[in-house]
């Protein structure tokens, strides 16, 4: 079982989900849309206390979730996000291994296919060894993706 990090409900700024740590670590990051309206989810990673970069953004329609798993973290880094609702998105923090993938998934847990979604891969932290899988992504977003890997 992962080790859970951190967890609560997004607010409507931005506002930190994961801070600093001592160690290097790898987290998966799991938000879900608790409210009946549709809410647009924006996750940030601030690396080494430079300025907070966009790294995923995406529409979560009622019991939609997205999952963002194998990120790598600096010891300095510090993970934020935010809704468009405060209290509407749940989230948790958890340790994890493997490649980085990112996941929206519909009310049933199939992947959604049919909305563009943002993701910037970290800047550090060479991800290309292991793999990058995205899922629920357009088919051109995906192909410019794999391109930069």
């Amino acid at each position: 079982m992962a080790q859970l990090l951190a967890d609560g409900q997004l607010a409507s700024a931005a506002g930190t989900i994961l801070g600093a740590d001592k160690f290097e670590r790898t987290v998966a990051v799991m938000l879900a849309n608790t409210a009946e309206q549709s809410q647009q989810v924006t996750l940030l990673l601030t690396r080494e206390g430079s300025t907070a970069r966009r790294l995923v953004r995406g529409n979560l329609l009622k019991d939609e979730s997205c999952q963002i798993i194998g990120l790598p973290l600096d010891p300095s880094d510090v993970l934020s996000a935010y809704a468009d609702s405060a209290s509407a998105v749940d989230y948790t923090v958890s340790r994890s291994i493997g490649g980085f993938a990112v996941t929206f998934r519909d009310a049933n847990g199939a992947p959604k296919t049919s909305q563009a979604i943002e993701v910037t891969l970290p800047e550090s932290n060479d991800l290309s060894a292991d793999g990058i899988v995205i899922s629920g992504l357009l088919e051109e977003v995906r192909d410019v993706l794999l391109k930069i890997a």
